[in-house]
């Protein structure tokens, strides 16, 4: 599962490169909101070293701006090296969840001023 957390600019990290049928892919994540809605697309480019995972940065605050928080399924596919786009083609790799966050966590109001007295009247 990928976290995210608007306000802020996160690695995800992936293993889509695995599965992939072209040399040096190109990765179309597609993020489906589980309550319906928009999807979210962005075409990424891998930046890892490592041949055990890939990995790509992103804005999340470009991506999600006004989507609300909760789950999202997702899906990669694989994308030619020089394309950029997102259309909806090339191989399904990889599917998964992501967990948006919102920019800071939700506290609830408390109330320091008031009384923990219960008055009880009898017989009524």
């Amino acid at each position: 599962m990928i976290t995210l957390r608007k306000g802020t600019t996160a690695t995800i990290y992936f293993t889509a490169r695995e599965k992939a049928t072209i040399a040096n892919p190109r990765f179309l994540f597609i993020f489906t909101p589980r309550n319906g809605g928009p999807a979210v697309k962005i075409n990424v480019a891998n930046t890892s070293t490592s041949s055990r995972y890939d990995s790509a940065s992103i804005v999340v605050n470009n991506l999600f701006t006004t989507n609300i928080t909760g789950l999202y399924s997702y899906i990669i596919r694989q994308k030619a090296g020089g394309d950029t786009s997102t259309t909806e083609t090339g191989a399904i790799l990889e599917s998964g969840y992501l967990n948006l966050l919102p920019a800071t966590d939700f506290e609830p109001t408390q109330y320091t001023n008031q009384s923990n007295e219960f008055v009880i009247y009898a017989g009524q």
